[in-house]
């Protein structure tokens, strides 16, 4: 159960990763959307 923690951890991890580029990618096209 210690292993499918430490996964599940990491998941999660990636997962976060994954959300907060989403994020940031958005904020990428929203400035450059205004920009124009």
């Amino acid at each position: 159960s210690d292993i499918r923690k430490r996964y599940a951890k990491k998941i999660w991890e990636n997962y976060r990763k994954l959300k907060g580029m989403s994020a940031e990618e958005k904020n990428k096209r929203l400035s450059i959307a205004s920009n124009k």
